[in-house]
């Protein structure tokens, strides 16, 4: 009997060794959780954070209400608009933000001077102070924005911000990150400038101070009604792209 006990004793502490190994290893991999990332996600996105849909539909704005030049010798033509943009958020507001965007916007015109296209490269810092997070952080990227003509536009670009991080509440935690969106076929409602459809290829590293590096990809659908889903490591949340709240499925 005592040595089946010892038996039995030794095969539980290979099975918790093995199973420390597993845990040490997610951890190493992802000093970050996928929950934690989801959250990053969902705020380098929210239009309350100044993230990817504020700077996608504020492109699409000015893109689409551009006066054309005076005088148009050929098609074709592109013409150059540059602007710089600072945002302050309300002092009531549940997430509080600044944030300073540089664009370039280079338009291609139709034959009398109406702007078809437009290829948007663009520049930023700032930082926000959400319930449970925090960032300061700067970033750039490149919007393609076609059909300028139509009521519903297409995107197609990048979106990338490198992030200074302090994850609030109980576990508080800081971290860096680095996260990059590349969008395709985005479809953007002009008349009311929302995001209607799409997809997005999402890659993410950063790293922990005493935890080390990690490193995540995954995937965003748009579905419409200020909602997208993200993928990351297999593992689904809902996001709202309003106010970057976000929910596992």
């Amino acid at each position: 009997m005592k040595k089946l006990f010892l038996l039995f004793l030794a095969g539980s502490m290979m099975f918790l060794s093995s199973c420390s190994k597993d845990e040490a290893t997610a951890v190493s991999n992802g000093a970050m959780s996928s929950d934690e990332v989801a959250e990053i996600v969902s705020m380098s996105l929210s239009e309350d954070a100044m993230g990817a849909t504020s700077v996608i539909e504020s492109s699409v704005e000015v893109s689409s209400t551009a006066s054309k030049p005076s005088r148009v010798k050929s098609s074709d033509i592109v013409y150059s608009k540059d602007t710089t943009i600072t945002k302050v958020s309300n002092p009531s507001a549940l997430i509080s933000y600044s944030m300073t965007t540089s664009y370039e916007y280079n338009f291609t015109l139709d034959s009398i001077g109406t702007p078809k296209s437009s290829v948007v490269s663009y520049s930023y810092s700032g930082n926000f102070d959400a319930p449970r997070l925090s960032s300061a952080h700067n970033g750039s990227g490149v919007l393609s924005i076609g059909n300028l003509g139509n009521s519903v536009c297409e995107v197609n670009g990048s979106y990338e911000r490198a992030s200074d991080v302090l994850t609030k509440g109980i576990r508080a935690k800081e971290s860096n990150s680095n996260t990059k969106l590349v969008f395709q076929s985005v479809l953007v409602d002009k008349s009311i400038r929302r995001i209607q459809s799409g997809t997005a290829t999402l890659t993410m590293s950063g790293s922990v101070p005493r935890k080390g590096d990690y490193s995540f990809s995954g995937t965003v659908i748009f579905e419409g009604n200020d909602l997208a889903s993200l993928t990351i490591e297999g593992k689904k949340y809902t996001i709202n792209l309003r106010n970057g709240a976000y929910e596992a499925q």
